[in-house]
C-alpha cells in the first residue's frame, strides 16, 4: 500500500477522526496483489478487504482500474452498504462502500490475462479524506534453467584444471535467451583472474530444450576457492546464480 495524500476539500474530516493523518482511514489487506502462474483467457480471482479504522462509519470508494483486463467487484457483507458509481462511462467499474466503523468491506480483483506477458496497475482507492493505492502486479511466464543451486569440486591440484560438464534444461514456459558468466561472492562480475570459467557463455533453449554447460575448475593457489555463476535471461534481465566451491592443493 503507497499513502499518496490528503485531500483538501475533507479537511474538516480530520476533526474527531481517531485515525491519525499520516495514516489512511482504511487499512487494505493485503498491502499489495500479486498474480503469478497465469495463463491466457482464464479468470483469475483474488479477495481484497477495507477495515475501517475509525470511530465512525466511512466511505470508501476504489476507481476502475486503468487495465481494462483488471475489474473490482463488490462482495455483499453485512457492515456495509453498496452506493451507485459514477455515471462516467470511464468510471463505470467504480465501487464505493460506506463502513461501519471497525468493520470490514470486502471486493474481489478480478484478473483475466489476454497474454502470458507481466502486467501492472494501481488500485487507487479513496476515502471521505485521503487518497491512496494498492499495488497490483501479475508476473507472467518465465524461462527457467534448472541449473543446481551449488556446484562441488573435488580437490584439485594448483595450476591443473578439473571439469564438470552438466545437462542444463529450460523448464519454464518462454524460450530463453541468457548469458552465463562468473563473478566473485558478492555477485561482482570478475576483472581479475578466478579459478573457474565457463562454456559456452551463451545459449538460447526453447522451452523444453537442453544443452551441456560445462565449469572448469584452475587453483592458482592452495586452499579453499569460491565463486558464483550467474545466469542473465535477456528478456526479463532476471539473474539467477550458482554458488561454486573448490579446492586448491598439493601436486
Amino acid at each position: 500500500m503507497e499513502r499518496v495524500h490528503i485531500i483538501e476539500q475533507y479537511q474538516d474530516i480530520r476533526k474527531g477522526c481517531i485515525v491519525p493523518p499520516d495514516e489512511p482511514l482504511f487499512q487494505p489487506s493485503p498491502p499489495s496483489i500479486l498474480f503469478s502462474d497465469y495463463k491466457a483467457y482464464q479468470v483469475f480471482e483474488t479477495k481484497i478487504s477495507m477495515r475501517n479504522k475509525d470511530k465512525v462509519a466511512r466511505l470508501i470508494r476504489i476507481e476502475a482500474p486503468d487495465i481494462p483486463l483488471f475489474s473490482i467487484i463488490p462482495l455483499s457483507s453485512t457492515s456495509s452498504t453498496s452506493t451507485s458509481s459514477s455515471s462516467d462511462p470511464s468510471q463505470r467499474n467504480a465501487v464505493e462502500k460506506k463502513v461501519a466503523p471497525g468493520m470490514d468491506a470486502t471486493f474481489m480483483l478480478r484478473f483475466v490475462p489476454d497474454s502470458t506477458s507481466d502486467f501492472a496497475c494501481n488500485l487507487v482507492c479513496l476515502t471521505e479524506r485521503e487518497k491512496f493505492i494498492v499495488p497490483v502486479r501479475a508476473v507472467g511466464a518465465r524461462p527457467r534453467l534448472d541449473l543446481p543451486e551449488r556446484l562441488v569440486f573435488d580437490s584439485a591440484p594448483v595450476k591443473a584444471a578439473s571439469q564438470r560438464t552438466f545437462l542444463v534444461r529450460n523448464i519454464g514456459e518462454k524460450p530463453a535467451q541468457f548469458h552465463l558468466s562468473i563473478a566473485t561472492e558478492n555477485d561482482v562480475p570478475s576483472r581479475a583472474s578466478l579459478p573457474f570459467s565457463v562454456s559456452p557463455p551463451d545459449g538460447f533453449l526453447s522451452s523444453g530444450q537442453g544443452m551441456q554447460v560445462t565449469v572448469s575448475f584452475a587453483p592458482g593457489a592452495l586452499g579453499d576457492h569460491t565463486g558464483v555463476l550467474l545466469c542473465r535471461f535477456d528478456s526479463t534481465g532476471e539473474t539467477t546464480r550458482t554458488v561454486l566451491t573448490g579446492k586448491g592443493v598439493e601436486i
